[in-house]
């Protein structure tokens, strides 16, 4: 490269392109030069910014309100949280810690994952009809029926990560994905640790994703990051059974890398997904680095500090089950 710009002269036209190996060089008029390196280089050196900026503590709470709230809700008043597969552990224990706060009762629905599970988990709730419930990842479509039918009846639903980007019409609150910017930070992020990693080349990526709209806008956020370093690339896309976190899913993660030997990097939409990837890796005598974001605290932080986990990004469970009881007690 220098050499190529060292031997530029005033003879040649206005803009001229010499490649040596893998590099180019490009000389515009008016000086300075750009070269393929350095657009690497410039790439590379964003993602570690962006990174960097996103590694020091927080000084501020976003998303918490101004005003305190004015009152207790009624003693006893019910929550219903419906849970989808890949709940991170503790999660539950949080909200329950967070409703007792305030005197309410928290009761857990699990969802399953299936059209089934979903409806079988709303018939309950038009049966027994709590003051509110939180629904996480499944849209009011798939339930729309018995939504309509219990926010008729003056019943609240609070959503966690449903209906990305517009809120459905009867969702009072939407912690996650309101305005997609959390999930598409978090895509951003993933893929800018791949290249800063990667130093910007040879970056090979199988991501496992999900099939909720949140997560969506999460892998489409990483993938137009990505698709900005052209050495990097997505040689396969796989949404797994989310029924199998940490019991099958691990041999299909094995499955899918022994196929894509020069994968490097496998990326999951959450963390919970990666239970038990590790050592199943271990196991088939894979090399490849695992990321994540919204990692379960207790087992993906767990995992980053002794070395089976390249990656995750922090994500605030605790808090977001103070802040979803706090909109629980505020619709009241």
């Amino acid at each position: 490269v220098a050499s190529l710009a060292a031997c530029s002269d005033d003879s040649k036209s206005d803009q001229t392109t010499g490649t040596t190996g893998t590099t180019a060089t490009t000389g515009t008029e008016g000086g300075g030069t750009t070269t393929a390196a350095s657009i690497v280089d410039d790439i590379v050196a964003a993602a570690q910014a962006n990174l960097a900026a996103y590694n020091e503590n927080p000084t501020t709470l976003l998303g918490v309100p101004e005003e305190t709230l004015k009152s207790l809700p009624e003693p006893g008043s019910k929550i219903y949280f419906l849970t989808a597969p890949g709940e991170v552990a503790g999660f539950s224990s949080d909200l329950k810690a967070a409703a007792e706060a305030l005197g309410m009762e928290l009761t857990v629905i699990d969802q399953v994952g299936t059209p089934e599970g979903v409806t079988s988990a709303w018939d309950q709730v038009v049966a027994d009809k709590p003051a509110v419930v939180i629904d996480a990842g499944f849209p009011p479509a798939m339930y729309q029926n018995q939504f309509d039918e219990y926010v008729a009846g003056g019943g609240i639903v609070l959503g966690y990560g449903i209906g990305v980007p517009d809120l459905p019409e009867g969702v009072v609150f939407n912690l996650v994905g309101l305005d997609a910017t959390t999930v598409e930070e978090a895509g951003t992020l993933m893929a800018d640790y791949v290249i800063s990693d990667a130093n910007g080349s040879d970056a090979q990526v199988a991501f496992f994703s999900a099939p909720y709209d949140i997560v969506q806008k999460e892998q489409k956020a990483f993938e137009d990051r990505l698709a900005e370093c052209s050495n990097c690339s997505i040689v396969s896309n796989i949404n797994p059974d989310l029924a199998t976190i940490g019991t099958a899913l691990p041999a299909q993660v094995v499955s899918i890398l022994q196929q894509n030997p020069d994968v490097k990097y496998a990326v999951f939409a959450f963390g919970s997904m990666s239970i038990g990837v590790s050592n199943a890796l271990k196991a088939a005598g894979i090399d490849v680095q695992i990321v994540s974001q919204a990692g379960d605290g207790a087992f993906n932080v767990g995992a980053v500090r002794d070395g089976d986990q390249a990656f995750d990004i922090a994500y605030g469970y605790t808090f977001n089950a103070y802040r979803l009881v706090d909109a629980a007690a505020r619709a009241l």
